[in-house]
């Protein structure tokens, strides 16, 4: 299914910019090749417990293919662990953290923000992104880096079999 929000050309032309400048951020996709290590077990631990698990990320629109390819995890059949969803901020045409991209997975999910659980490594994008849209959180602090910000996580992890123990 395909949805024009824009229709006017001056809108049109607005929509194919901000695409653009979307893709050009994120044009170094090879950010995303490397899985975290755990990360295939971390997943299909929660998996295995009944954990339901979507992916929020801001990237080029091919988030879900590259997960596949990787038989990492990926929506519907396949090799790796299934999801429930991924949205991608290239074929959202919004990032985090505006509000907007949360919603938008909680809303594919079929939950309510306030049920979901948001992990993220980020703490501006992902944690406070989420947090203004009205999610809890996990920061997945890896370099134990100090928090500067005056909202706060829910819950902070060192690693990703950390977050496994925690939601288990």
């Amino acid at each position: 299914m395909h949805v024009h929000f824009w229709r006017s050309p001056q809108a049109t032309s607005l929509a194919l910019f901000a695409r653009e400048r979307i893709l050009g951020e994120f044009a170094d996709a090879a950010l995303w090749v490397e899985p975290v290590p755990g990360s295939r077990s971390g997943l299909q631990a929660l998996a295995d417990a009944g954990v339901r698990v979507g992916i929020v990320s801001n990237a080029d629109g091919l988030m879900g293919q590259r997960l596949a390819q990787l038989e990492l995890c990926q929506v519907g059949p396949g090799l790796g662990v299934p999801l429930e969803c991924v949205v991608d901020s290239g074929n959202v045409g919004v990032m985090k953290p505006d509000p907007r991209i949360f919603h938008a997975g909680a809303q594919t999910a079929g939950v309510a923000p306030a049920e979901v659980l948001h992990v993220g490594d980020d703490a501006a994008m992902d944690v406070l992104g989420a947090l203004g849209a009205g999610m809890q959180t996990v920061w997945v602090n890896r370099q134990q880096h100090a928090w500067s910000h005056a909202e706060q996580p829910h819950h902070t992890v060192t690693s990703l079999q950390q977050l496994v123990t925690l939601m288990l």
